[in-house]
């Protein structure tokens, strides 16, 4: 169903939840990133027994999404219109 997720550490196991300190340390990232991630609704996340985990999945579709996004920026500088119709 879901495509797994490669990281460093291994593939992201879709039915496991993970915590915030746990994401920031496999994306190398803070983990203020993971709560911006969470804040913006970049990751779905649920409190269990008072701590913040997130599935396996919702991370797979959150990379997916994110690499969508990147297929679709345009790459190299960009040239105004107006700049580009002249003769």
């Amino acid at each position: 169903m879901y495509n797994e997720t490669m990281t460093d550490h291994g593939p992201i196991d879709p039915e496991r939840m993970y915590a915030i300190k746990e994401l920031a340390s496999i994306f190398e990232v803070s983990d203020r990133t993971i709560a911006r991630w969470l804040d913006t609704k970049k990751l779905r996340a649920y409190v269990i027994g008072g701590s913040i985990r997130i599935y396996g999945k919702d991370i797979i579709s959150a990379a997916q999404a994110a690499r969508a996004r990147v297929k679709k920026t345009p790459v190299g500088p960009r040239t105004p219109a107006k700049a580009r119709n002249r003769s």
